[in-house]
């Protein structure tokens, strides 16, 4: 062999003991760019992945959003409801009070068999309010009116103002 060769083995030898692990140090697998102040400019792959986590980010953010603005919704539909209800109950309250008073007023006659009741008229029946009016195959009241049952087994529909009878079936 030549005498060449001892002295390449050992620059080669040299340069795999002191020059791969600094350059193994300081490689933790990210890219860092150009290190003498040109450019700095991350891989394209590097690039796409930093983005498609931004995107995964907002898209998680909007969801959230979402998720609480139906449930602010949720909370307010219930609210209303149970506001409705509660209007609904003293509504009805306030129709009983009135229909006892002038029954005590005036004496109601009680009918039994043919009724006198029309469309058009006032009611000054007694008030069976019919609260499950589906029940009945009745058509669901708005919110201003109610179904009544008389004495001679009629369904009525009343407008809460007056107790004016809007419909009636027999």
């Amino acid at each position: 062999m030549s005498k060449s060769f001892p002295r390449i083995a050992a620059m080669l030898f040299f340069t795999m003991m002191v020059a791969a692990p600094l350059a193994s140090a300081h490689d933790d697998g990210q890219w860092r760019g150009n290190r003498h102040g040109g450019q700095s400019s991350m891989p394209q792959w590097q690039q796409r992945e930093e983005q498609r986590r931004r995107e995964q980010a907002q898209w998680e953010r909007d969801q959230e959003w979402q998720r609480q603005q139906q449930e602010e919704l949720r909370r307010r539909a219930e609210t209303q409801q149970r506001r409705d209800e509660a209007w609904q109950r003293q509504q009805e309250a306030i129709i009983r009070r009135q229909a006892d008073a002038q029954r005590r007023q005036a004496g109601y006659p009680h009918q039994h068999g043919h009724s006198h009741w029309q469309r058009g008229h006032r009611y000054d029946g007694p008030t069976n309010v019919v609260r499950d009016w589906n029940r009945y195959q009745l058509r669901q009241p708005a919110r201003d009116q109610y179904w009544v049952r008389t004495d001679a087994g009629e369904y009525l529909l009343l407008d809460a103002a007056n107790r004016l009878i809007l419909d009636l079936m027999r």
